[in-house]
């Protein structure tokens, strides 16, 4: 798949995950499946780093909506999230540095942004410390669907 169509697709998907979750279409087809299963988890987690893979962040994303039925709390979803993002974040700067990508340009502009992203770690704690479970989640579903929509945007002017 080319893509400008790749990304149309990932977008597209992401929205349908969430429309799935906030339409409970979800929690009703949970119960009859262990979502804790061997066999489910290595679907969703295959699938998830194929379209991660081929599509570039798109992983967490898919995982989000996994991630909020099989975590027990708001708290640890957003924990599992830190978690696992760390864990890709750490894959991708060892495949950079032996591919010899990372290089002292991009190490100065990663030091400059770390303020940025402590910043960005405080309001998110302080926001998510403020607002309860329902609150969470529709913060969760809102970036989402922005990030699903900046997807969808980005592929339609590539093919237009």
């Amino acid at each position: 798949m080319a893509e400008d169509w790749l990304t149309l697709v990932m977008g597209a998907l992401i929205i349908t995950i969430v429309a799935l979750d906030r339409t409970r279409a979800v929690e009703r087809f949970a119960p009859r499946t262990n979502l804790r299963s061997p066999l489910v988890t290595t679907t969703l987690a295959a699938g998830s780093a194929c379209a991660g893979a081929v599509g570039g962040g798109g992983a967490m994303y898919l995982l989000s909506g996994f991630l909020k039925f099989v975590c027990a709390s708001p708290s640890a979803l957003r924990g599992t999230n830190m978690v696992v993002s760390g864990i890709f974040i750490f894959a991708r700067i060892s495949f950079l540095s032996l591919a010899g990508l990372i290089t002292p340009v991009l190490v100065i502009e990663a030091a400059l942004l770390i303020p940025v992203v402590f910043l960005g770690t405080w309001a998110g704690t302080r926001f998510f410390r403020r607002t309860g479970p329902a609150g969470f989640y529709a913060a969760l579903q809102t970036l989402l669907i922005a990030a699903a929509l900046a997807l969808i945007v980005r592929g339609a002017a590539q093919i237009w």
